[in-house]
């Protein structure tokens, strides 16, 4: 419910034990992007969400962990690897960027 409006979640990972410290325990969700045209862009991203249990139920904390991407679709973890898959190649509403297929991006620890 505290997703921008249009900004599609799609994508989600649980980052455990075998993920870089900065990564444990939290959650990994991708954002599509709006379609409509406003004034602000929302999604383009993958967002870090930290879930804590409270008297009432429970919160997120989310923070932007990469951006801007183009549309990205899924996130996997596969081979101490994190793999985000984007749908096309527009980064927001405000180029000319034609829908160019997108990439697979490949994130490893070094």
């Amino acid at each position: 419910s505290t997703f921008d409006p249009h900004s599609s979640p799609a994508g989600i990972i649980y980052c455990d034990d075998t993920f870089p410290r900065s990564l444990r325990g939290t959650f990994l969700v991708t954002r599509f992007g709006n379609l409509l045209k406003r004034d602000k862009d929302v999604g383009f991203d993958v967002l870090q969400m930290r879930v804590k249990k409270t008297a009432n139920g429970y919160e997120a904390e989310t923070k932007t962990w990469l951006a801007p991407l183009a549309r990205p679709i899924d996130v996997i973890a596969l081979n101490r690897a994190i793999y985000v898959l984007e749908y096309s190649r527009p980064l927001n509403h405000k180029g000319d960027v034609p829908m160019l297929p997108g990439r697979l991006l490949e994130l490893r620890e070094k």
